[in-house]
């Protein structure tokens, strides 16, 4: 029973991971309307949550944030 419960745990936090890794790939699919593979500042402004902390999110100060920064910020 009790591997059964652990079993369980694990797939539904497979199952949360999924998810939001999905809502974070939709997510980068609309702001990167140009299909660019960066995000500009101009497109960040279609979400104000991305726009409010675009100095946040540009790690490397180029102007434009890459996956891995996009993937950066929300993860924490």
């Amino acid at each position: 029973m009790k591997k059964l419960l652990l079993t369980l745990s694990i797939a539904m936090l497979s199952a949360t991971a999924y998810a939001a890794e999905t809502d974070l790939s939709a997510k980068w699919d609309a702001l990167d309307m140009n299909t660019d593979g960066v995000i500009s500042k101009e497109e960040a402004a279609a979400n104000p949550e991305v726009a409010s902390n675009w100095d946040e999110i540009d790690l490397n100060k180029d102007g434009s944030v890459d996956t891995q920064e996009f993937v950066d910020f929300y993860s924490k």
